[in-house]
């Protein structure tokens, strides 16, 4: 719990926070309004500070958030090389197919293809009766 205890001289109008306060407080002062504004006042920020902090405490905060973002990268990598995949062998169906349609266009002049259609036509229509 924070506790500030102003002065009784109300003639005074700041307030000291001397190292015992500052100690255990993480604060931050923000001279914007002032600097910035031409207002006049600032800011001040003040949180409790984690005085069970280390190095070792952010180094491990770091690295979970780096495996977090190296997950959601190799993710993503991997669908962008699945949908690749899924494209390249679409175009390779449709390459297929376009050459057997070009094949049966230059050969539909020829009686022999003709007579080859004819007569699978004729085998596949005897095998369903």
């Amino acid at each position: 719990m924070l506790r500030i205890i102003g002065s009784t001289d109300t003639s005074l109008d700041y307030w000291v926070l001397g190292t015992l306060f500052l100690n255990n407080y993480y604060t931050v002062f923000d001279m914007s309004p002032h600097e910035h504004y031409g207002l006049n006042y600032i800011q001040i920020g003040i949180g409790q500070a984690n005085l069970n902090f280390t190095a070792a405490t952010f180094v491990d905060y770091l690295s979970i958030e780096l495996d977090i973002i190296l997950f959601v990268c190799l993710g993503a990598t991997l669908m962008i090389i699945l949908f690749l995949g899924i494209v390249f062998v679409r175009h390779k169906i449709f390459l297929r197919q376009k050459r057997r349609l070009i094949d049966i266009i230059t050969r539909i002049d020829d009686d022999a293809f003709i007579q080859e259609c004819v007569k699978m036509h004729q085998k596949k229509a005897r095998k369903k009766y």
